[in-house]
């Protein structure tokens, strides 16, 4: 007894809609879709969403969080994302170490701390400075995982930051209007 999306590729775009599954009737808005829709992605969005059962949601909630977790299983690029990293000492302001600037779609939107640039910030022949980079390289794996939830779940908050041992990994994103 549940709820199932069903999809119709055409030409150029594909459709979806839901149905019970147990009465076999449609119900709430039909959403177009791009032609490579993926009905597994969806479903594991809409879990990691948390959302209700579909058969619960009002048209107007049904229909806003389908577009957009449609939107988000498209190719198309609609996520800037921003990570910064900070070194301070505790006393003074934190100086930007290292920046970078990506506008992904939503499946390549992670972010990676191997950037020569940023690498080469840490002293790995002292236990501090090799602490501090495991840190930068953790921080940035959870964030990624941080961020995509948010980001699915359309949170209001558009910004994470980690810090440890005076380093300060920040993200910043923006979800592109339609």
């Amino acid at each position: 007894m549940g709820w199932e999306v069903w999809h119709d590729e055409g030409d150029s775009y594909g459709r979806i809609g839901f149905f019970c599954n147990t009465a076999d009737v449609s119900f709430g808005p039909v959403i177009y879709t791009g032609t490579g829709f993926d009905k597994s992605q969806f479903y594991q969005l809409w879990d990691k969403a948390n959302l209700p059962d579909a058969r619960s949601m009002d048209e107007g909630e049904l229909s806003s969080k389908s577009r957009h977790l449609v939107r988000l299983s498209n190719w198309e690029d609609v996520l800037i994302v921003t990570m910064n990293v900070y070194r301070t000492d505790g006393t003074n302001a934190p100086v930007k170490i290292f920046d970078h600037v990506s506008k992904e779609c939503f499946e390549n939107a992670t972010q990676s701390a191997f950037h020569k640039v940023l690498e080469d910030q840490f002293d790995y022949d002292t236990e501090e400075g090799e602490a501090q980079w495991d840190f930068v390289c953790e921080a940035v794996e959870e964030m990624n995982d941080e961020m995509a939830i948010m980001v699915i779940r359309e949170d209001e908050q558009q910004q994470i930051s980690h810090e440890y041992k005076g380093v300060i990994v920040e993200y910043v994103w923006e979800v592109l209007d339609e």
